[in-house]
């Protein structure tokens, strides 16, 4: 998606999302954490927190927020005569 350009919900957990992201594409979800990013597959403190630490709620609040900011784009060219 984000190299297209379509606007999604990332989350990055052992990776950092300034090599991947493109800017305005996402909404990133990462918690700071002492150990990250390792890019590692298995976390090798064992706590994984980088993971643990984003809820649920917070991925749907970024979801229904790109929702809404995308809603109203489309309310705003429609309104224009652009779409």
């Amino acid at each position: 998606a984000a190299s297209h350009a379509v606007p999604s919900v990332s989350v990055f957990v052992p990776t950092d999302p300034g090599r991947t992201v493109i800017p305005r594409a996402s909404r990133v979800l990462r918690k700071e954490i002492g150990c990250g990013p390792c890019y590692q597959k298995e976390c090798p403190p064992g706590h994984h927190g980088c993971m643990t630490q984003i809820s649920v709620d917070e991925v749907y609040q970024a979801a229904v927020g790109l929702f809404q900011e995308i809603d109203g784009r489309l309310e705003t060219d429609v309104q224009r005569g652009a779409l």
